[in-house]
């Protein structure tokens, strides 16, 4: 990645807020590509440190490449761009991306990596320490996976939750690992969410 960075704004490829696509996918309770911990951001930026959840897979390029979406909060996200129509970001390469508060869904980036771990990554759980070139100028962020504890629910067997109808599933859920949330939409008994918590962040000194 370069040092250099110029502000870019885009127009957001969905309407989908955040929040509403975290709650979709956590409903579903499907192991996901861990959150990550970012750090190392500095200056203006430095709030971005911290723990990014899973928000969702999306084609990301001209090749319809998938590619995780992470997100903090509502308005940041971390996303993979290219010169493809869907994101229509002026370079490749991982972007981080703040909402613009004008309610249009148009985003603007503030910082991206372009070195050839980050282009070929399709997620960033091992993505370790690269360069990214920031608002604020050339950084190291170190990304991986977040500090986390093991759900309660980690070893919960898929294919026994499947076998229940729903009113055995109902059941289950009770105080089982079983969830009908999915019920609706695929027709049968899931597990629960069975993905790890991020142990929370506890901040940096600012220097």
């Amino acid at each position: 990645g370069g040092s250099s960075f110029r502000l870019r704004s885009q127009v957001r490829p969905t309407a989908l807020p955040i929040r509403a696509m975290l709650a979709i996918v956590l409903a579903l309770g499907e192991l996901h590509p861990c959150d990550l911990r970012i750090t190392g951001f500095a200056g203006s930026l430095h709030g971005m440190n911290g723990n990014w959840g899973f928000a969702g897979e999306t084609p990301s390029g001209v090749d319809g490449a998938a590619h995780v979406v992470y997100a903090m909060g509502d308005n940041y996200r971390v996303r993979y761009g290219s010169h493809g129509p869907e994101f229509n970001l002026s370079s490749p390469g991982w972007h981080v991306l703040v909402e613009n508060s004008t309610g249009n869904f148009t985003e603007t980036a503030v910082a991206n990596c372009t070195s050839p771990a980050c282009l070929n990554a399709s997620e960033l759980s091992a993505l370790g320490s690269q360069p990214w070139a920031t608002v604020d100028g050339a950084v190291t962020l170190e990304v991986g996976c977040c500090p986390s504890t093991p759900s309660k629910c980690a070893s919960c067997d898929d294919d026994a939750c499947s076998a229940k109808n729903l009113v055995q599933c109902l059941a289950a859920s009770v105080s089982g690992c079983c969830d009908a949330a999915a019920w609706v939409d695929e027709g049968r008994c899931v597990c629960r969410d069975q993905n790890p918590t991020c142990l929370p962040y506890q901040g940096s000194v600012v220097v």
